[in-house]
């Protein structure tokens, strides 16, 4: 070290030593007081002088030495981070010394050494995001970017930095200085110093000084001392604003530093799904992986529990240099974010455990006091975060925390461990893992409160008659987006075994799973409610539901199932004298022998139900029996009485607000003129009832709507138009899942194809509904399958293959009890044994005639 050097250091220290005893001048003078004080009692009060003489034993052998030590320690501090920095320094090539200057031109600020590193190979997407930064560091000096661990902070921040120099700007270049190790303000400011290659300075504001030049310095990873020091922190930025001249600075950290008017802090998002599958599959192939037939689901799968957090998408696929994606995805969906975890990870970029576990431990300590402050229930609410798949509104929050849940809430947002997306806050898959294995004092309690909350959420919105009928689009969308915690609140109850809950929740959703989720998930969760409210002996929510059992299967197909059920339920109705319901589930067997033709037995349980309906002034009721009752007159081609009658439910629809039921009395007309072939009718009445179906959300009916609406076109030789249509409908019934109308939308697809003859691609439609319908069991409209697929081959001239299909066709309808229609196919079935083999049905007929 040279002799200006030297002089510099020794005068530096000398200034930290008189630092340090100027700030304890007070504790000084107090010794000295205390002292007179204990003489002055010695002297007036005798009989004190023992308990005097203790107080200055502790004072002079206790409290004036440990204060000593402490001096100690602050300057044998110093000396130890400047014998560090001297350290570091020496292990950087010392940076190339300037030209001299000229006499009249100022001195330069020192040549900065630290060249900002690459990205990861693996860096993917931001784009957008670092366009972003670089206009607001031209706008803005400083500028936070901050995020949960692992979202890629510093990739972002390097990305930044090499775009900056492509740009040239700022004119003097950019630096970089890794700042993970530094653990207060006081060591961030020596790190930027080491890092940079700059002289030793006294104060925030002489590195400031120091920094001056027109340039971006990338300071990356203030987290510890900004967790440690805050305010240290906020008053360097503050310096390195008010005295860096025309400097600019990219930090970064897990929470925005906090100086109002100074810093513009820019969160970073997690990866959009494109840009995730591609950071997999890049990291999957670096691991030497070879995809495999099905792995583009499985890894559709895994991502989307992944969330889109780069650190756990990239520990996921460095997995694959093990397992295959399949054995990967299994051990994923058995121990979630612990299958990821690799065995010696010792720091916070290869865990997800120990990243998030230094974010969990700066959130403030767990405090449920009447004196606590309120954002120390952030730990509880984090760990309640756990049970909420489905994120939570702040109405939720608040309802289950009072009014610590904002405040709360706010900590979680700014250590990004909770996002927040208008009203709703939710939580990454991985993130919600580590939350369930945190342990909290008083979760108990709080999830009693959300479990109570949720069940008087569900039986507000779909409990309740009065409010499901005239505000459904409403409440599907409120329930829609709760139903994730829901089912988590019924898995819990079950696990406790509290079959109260069960029924309870199950019962109150039961208008909901019918109409706006009918499938497997719904059999299974209404089979359990039932069940559950068997055990308790509530004959009542038992027979409720059974009939929306009866409901699902139904809109399946499932004739057999669905009359089960509606009988099963029937005989619970009438033991318990249950009117409303009975007529329910006599308008339920309807709808069944509707569907298998047997339309002497829907007219009687319609009337049935009606007449239970007017007795007890059941508006809604009346009406859907009304409307069944045209539904009969319809299939009997009995098309004034269906007109009729669907004339007269529309008006009582109307005046209770049931805004589905117009939906379906409007497009049951359009079937009716549909029928007569007056299509321009047909199509007006489907086109006033579309959007209907979509203001109250019944999917369902707005892709049967569509379907209707492609019926139109395709019947008028519009082929491209009736593909539109259907290939509008398809994705509806898929995203609801109801397979059943996916797989009819694929036979109308395979229609088209057949009507303008291209026999190959109709064939490949038919055979993807058939494997569908075997899938989900749906019997009748597999039948109907089997007929369009015998109408392509005879008029391919297979009439042998015809008639093999045709005679299995006849089978399942016997089988689901439509006698009539499976007699209708033996006759054809007939006909061609005995017409002249060379003859061939006509192309139009192959979609039509099924």
């Amino acid at each position: 070290m040279d002799a200006p050097s030297a002089k510099h250091e020794a005068s530096h220290f000398l200034h930290e030593v008189w630092q340090i005893l100027k700030a304890n001048l007070l504790a000084a003078l107090v010794y000295v007081l205390a002292a007179g004080g204990l003489w002055l009692i010695e002297r007036v009060r005798p009989d004190m002088k023992h308990y005097a003489e203790c107080f200055d034993k502790l004072l002079f052998y206790v409290i004036i030495p440990v204060h000593a030590l402490y001096v100690l320690y602050r300057i044998g501090r110093h000396i130890y981070l400047d014998i560090r920095r001297d350290a570091v320094a020496l292990a950087v090539p010392p940076p190339p010394a300037p030209p001299a200057p000229a006499p009249a031109k100022p001195t330069p600020a020192p040549t900065c050494i630290a060249e900002p590193p690459a990205p990861v190979e693996t860096f993917v997407g931001r784009e957008e995001l670092i366009g972003r930064l670089c206009q607001l560091l031209r706008e803005h000096r400083i500028v936070t970017l901050y995020g949960l661990g692992g979202v890629g902070k510093s990739e972002v921040a390097k990305a930044v930095a090499r775009e900056a120099a492509r740009q040239n700007w700022p004119s003097e270049g950019v630096c970089y200085a890794d700042l993970q190790s530094a653990t207060d303000a006081h060591g961030a400011a020596a790190e930027i110093q080491v890092r940079l290659g700059l002289d030793p300075v006294a104060t925030p504001a002489d590195l400031a000084h120091s920094l001056r030049a027109d340039r971006l310095h990338i300071l990356d990873d203030l987290f510890l001392a900004q967790a440690n020091d805050p305010a240290g922190v906020r008053a360097l930025v503050r310096a390195l604003h008010e005295h860096g001249g025309a400097a600019r600075f990219l930090l970064t950290s897990r929470e925005a530093i906090g100086v109002p008017g100074i810093e513009h802090a820019e969160p970073v998002p997690v990866l959009t799904a494109a840009h995730a599958d591609t950071l997999f599959r890049t990291e999957a192939r670096l691991c030497g992986y070879e995809w495999r037939a099905g792995d583009d689901e499985r890894c559709g799968e895994l991502l989307a529990e992944l969330g889109g957090w780069p650190l756990a998408i990239v520990l996921a696929a460095r997995q694959l240099d093990a397992y295959s994606l399949d054995t990967l995805l299994s051990q994923w969906r058995g121990r979630r974010t612990a299958a990821l975890e690799m065995p010696a990870a010792q720091h916070r970029s290869d865990s997800i455990e120990i990243s998030l576990l230094l974010s969990y431990e700066n959130l403030p300590p767990s405090d449920s006091g009447p004196a606590a402050r309120p954002e120390h229930s952030s730990r509880a609410l984090f760990r309640l975060f756990a049970d909420l798949p489905g994120g939570a509104t702040s109405a939720l929050l608040t309802e289950v925390l009072d009014d610590r849940a904002m405040p709360a809430a706010a900590v979680l947002v700014r250590s990004r461990l909770v996002e927040v997306a208008g009203d709703r806050y939710t939580m990454l898959t991985p993130v919600r893992d580590f939350a369930a294995r945190r342990e909290e004092p008083d979760i108990t309690a709080l999830r009693a409160r959300l479990d109570g909350s949720l069940l008087s959420l569900a039986r507000q919105w779909c409990g309740d008659e009065a409010t499901w009928v005239p505000r459904t689009a409403e409440a599907v969308a409120v329930l829609s987006a709760e139903l994730p915690n829901l089912h988590a609140a019924l898995e819990r109850a079950a696990a406790d075994q509290n079959r109260k809950y069960v029924a309870d929740l199950t019962e109150a959703l039961r208008r909901f799973y019918p109409f706006a989720m009918p499938g497997p998930e719904a059999v299974r969760r209404l089979g359990a409610g039932a069940e559950a409210a068997r055990s308790l002996h509530d004959p009542r929510g038992e027979a409720r539901c059974i009939r929306s059992l009866g409901d699902v299967h139904l809109q399946l197909a499932d004739y057999d199932q669905a009359e089960t059920k509606y009988q099963e339920a029937l005989g619970l109705c009438r033991s318990i004298a249950d009117r409303p319901d009975e007529a329910n589930c006599l308008r339920g067997l309807g709808d069944v022998y509707l569907q298998r033709g047997g339309y002497d037995q829907a007219h009687q349980h319609y009337e049935a139900a009606l007449e239970i309906c007017e007795a007890a002034g059941d508006r809604l009721g009346q009406a859907n029996s009304i409307r069944s009752l045209g539904d009969v007159h319809r299939m009997r081609a009995e098309y004034d009485q269906a007109r009729g009658r669907y004339e007269e439910a529309l008006p009582i629809y109307a005046s209770i607000g049931a805004r589905l039921g117009e939906a379906n009395c409007i497009a049951s007309l359009g079937d009716v003129h549909r029928l007569r072939h007056e299509y321009d009718d047909a199509r007006r009445r489907y086109e006033e009832a579309l959007p209907i179906y979509a203001s109250v959300g019944a999917r369902l009916g707005e892709a049967n709507c569509m379907m209707s609406l492609g019926d139109m076109h395709r019947l008028q030789a519009e082929y491209d138009r009736a593909r539109a249509r259907y290939e509008e409908a398809w994705p509806i019934y898929r995203s609801i899942g109801a397979r059943p109308g996916e797989a009819n939308c694929i036979q109308s697809l395979g229609d088209v194809h057949a009507m303008v003859g291209e026999h190959a691609e109709a064939a490949a439609r038919y055979h993807e509904a058939e494997a569908l319908l075997e899938v989900i069991g749906a019997r009748y409209s597999l039948a109907g399958c089997w007929q369009r697929m015998a109408y392509l081959a005879k008029a391919e001239g297979q009439t042998e293959q015809a008639i093999e299909l045709m005679e299995r066709a006849c089978g399942m309808l016997e089988a689901c009890g439509v006698g009539m229609w499976a007699e209708s196919c033996r006759t054809e079935v007939e006909e061609w044994r005995h017409e002249n083999p060379g003859s061939n049905t006509t192309e139009t007929e192959v979609g039509d005639r099924a």
